[in-house]
């Protein structure tokens, strides 16, 4: 901006001294007005007419040659402020590209990660918040684990312990011949596994529909045991797939599983269908016999009949 301002002086400067050499021109002719009549003329000498004019011409050569270096002066001004132009112009239209290409992105970039963390703030807040209330209740809980009083010792409870877990073993093994279990012989405890033997065979080692089975038979002489002492227990079982294993192929059932009889499927339902005082709710895959005396609920996944377990809710 400096050497624009500097170059608009210099013209403004050269159009004054164009100016000035104008008015010397003005003000010769009106001091000399009978150089603008030419009845004199008649009258002089070739000699001094000749002599006049020459110093007349020479004035204005002077003149002339003033107004060319001004004109000259003007024009190198002029070319000057030009090259001044194009080169700004340049430079503004290099800027401008640099602002398009390359800053205007980042700046669309930095605007829009802006905004994504603006929308994060208030997870972020209340994540915070939830840290907080952890690290509140973990306080809490350290606190209440100093005050809790301290666990009895097991021995304490060890006579008592037995004969009350003689009388459950006893519940489970009723319930298993009641199921036709093969080779069914006794049913005990163990105190180091917190299971039951049976037939001198640890729960665990058999294979995974024994297991299954069997954890019902747990279960269900647990509620036995609690009714008959009249002990506290919500009176009702609910079992997902207890023979799970009476309903495969024998090709596919686990090893451990051989040599069981699928008889146990029908004294299964044929038990609990008698049962009395409590209830049982089984879900399987498969029918039970069709001459049972139970609540049955098929699931058809169809319009017809229970569509299954949670209704269908029509859209």
């Amino acid at each position: 901006m400096d050497l624009i301002w500097q170059g608009w002086r210099q013209s403004l400067k050269l159009v004054s001294d164009w100016h000035r050499c104008l008015r010397k021109v003005a003000l010769y002719a009106e001091r000399c007005p009978e150089h603008h009549r030419y009845d004199h003329i008649k009258d002089t000498p070739p000699e001094e007419l000749a002599i006049s004019c020459e110093k007349e011409a020479s004035k204005i050569r002077e003149l002339i040659k003033d107004l060319s270096e001004t004109n000259r002066a003007n024009d190198f001004q002029i070319k000057a402020k030009a090259e001044d132009v194009r080169r700004i112009h340049a430079e503004l239209n290099e800027v401008n590209n640099t602002i398009k290409n390359e800053l205007q992105p980042r700046f669309q970039i930095v605007t829009t990660r802006i905004q994504e963390l603006a929308d994060k703030q208030p997870v972020l807040l209340r994540a915070l918040y939830l840290n907080e209330c952890v690290n509140g209740f973990r306080n809490q809980l350290g606190v209440l684990a100093q005050e809790r009083p301290k666990k009895p010792d097991k021995e304490a409870f060890k006579g008592h312990y037995s004969a009350e877990t003689e009388e459950f073993c006893k519940e489970v093994e009723e319930v298993l011949r009641e199921w036709k279990f093969p080779d069914l012989d006794r049913v005990t405890f163990s105190e180091f596994n917190d299971d039951i033997i049976i037939s001198g065979e640890e729960r665990s080692s058999h294979g995974k529909g024994v297991r299954a089975i069997t954890h019902t038979a747990f279960n269900l002489g647990l509620l036995r045991f609690c009714r008959i002492r009249l002990m506290p227990h919500p009176g009702f079982l609910v079992v997902d797939s207890p023979l799970v294993v009476y309903r495969q192929a024998d090709d596919d059932s686990d090893p451990k599983d051989k040599g069981f009889s699928t008889d146990v499927k029908e004294a299964f339902y044929r038990s609990l269908s008698t049962a009395k005082g409590i209830q049982v709710i089984i879900c399987e895959n498969d029918d039970p016999p069709a001459d049972l005396s139970a609540n049955i609920i098929h699931f058809t996944k169809t319009n017809e009949g229970r569509y299954g377990f949670i209704p269908r809710i029509e859209s």
